[in-house]
């Protein structure tokens, strides 16, 4: 699901994506690449709300198609497990 507000509003864009393997992907268009501080703080929010395994904070990065994948980005990314 690809889903983008109407209004110049936060958070922009939202994408529900299952992987080939039966997991979930949730993706948020919401910090700028100029500030990482708010991109680690809404992943943080973001895991905690939604009670995932791992996540990465990243700029124009196309989801993992599977959970090693994902966890491979996540490790790429210096991301939380």
């Amino acid at each position: 699901m690809y889903w983008k507000h109407s209004e110049d509003r936060v958070p922009s864009i939202a994408i529900l994506q299952y992987t080939a393997d039966g997991h979930l992907i949730l993706g948020l268009a919401r910090c700028s690449e100029n500030h990482p501080a708010c991109a680690k703080k809404v992943l943080a929010e973001m895991m905690a709300t939604v009670a995932a395994e791992a996540g990465y904070a990243a700029v124009e990065d196309a989801p993992a198609l599977s959970r090693k994948e994902f966890l491979k980005k996540v490790a790429t990314h210096g991301g939380t497990v």
